[in-house]
């Protein structure tokens, strides 16, 4: 029995002794991560490291102790850009807007400027004696789509023009045609067929003379007439 009580005896101060080794003296936990010393500095043991406290995890990392592990700081995210402006509030910002100031309430085209009831479509053009549309026709077309999609409740003709020069018939042929083209062009870009028709007025609606070369030029055009 007496042999018993001396072992347990022993034990118990050799567990007190290893302790009292391992232990940073009277210490106090400041934090989850290091040992700190009564007077508030960070313990450090014999080699001069900081003293880790169980816990410690990497994101926890001082730069005085552990300076190769501290982690980089995630960078700062990019400020966001400020939204365009669109000071009339017509849905054209501002960069983009040929007719600043459009009173609130106007229906306005791709441009920002007021939509009339007949446009000509300055820029569409075609080849020679054919209704092919050429490929600088495209911005102006794609403006169109962009105005026919803001306001879903119009409905437009397409209109087909040429000048006066060689066979009526040929003419009001080849305006449809080019009418046509337009009018399709508009489809494949999503507009609803039920909102497009076409028409080919030949000749017989110019809008300057037929004498000359710059006349005859403005006659062969395509216009959108506007309805609701």
């Amino acid at each position: 029995m007496k042999t018993n009580r001396k072992r347990i005896l022993q034990a118990a101060i050799t567990a007190s002794f290893a302790t009292a080794l391992l232990a940073p003296g009277p210490a106090v936990m400041a934090s989850s991560a290091y040992w700190y010393d009564s007077d508030g500095d960070l313990w450090h043991n014999t080699p001069g490291e900081c003293w880790r406290t169980g816990t410690w995890t990497a994101g926890q990392a001082l730069p005085e102790c552990d300076g190769a592990e501290v982690a980089e700081p995630a960078p700062a995210p990019a400020p966001r850009p400020a939204a365009p402006r669109d000071s009339d509030g017509d849905g054209v910002i501002d960069s983009a807007d040929a007719c600043p100031g459009t009173p609130a309430g106007v229906r306005v085209d791709a441009r920002g400027c007021e939509l009339q009831e007949r446009i000509s479509l300055e820029g569409v053009t075609f080849a020679t004696n054919s209704a092919v549309l050429d490929p600088t026709s495209v911005q102006t077309l794609d403006d169109v789509v962009t105005t026919l999609r803001r306001y879903p409740e119009l409905k437009v003709e397409v209109q087909g023009h040429t000048d006066s020069s060689g066979n009526r018939d040929y003419n009001i042929s080849l305006s449809q045609q080019r009418a046509d083209a337009v009018r399709m062009y508009l489809i494949n870009k999503g507009i609803n067929a039920s909102r497009l028709t076409a028409r080919g007025y030949g000749p017989d609606q110019p809008v300057a003379s037929n004498e000359t070369a710059t006349g005859r030029a403005q006659n062969r055009r395509v216009e959108l007439a506007i309805s609701e």
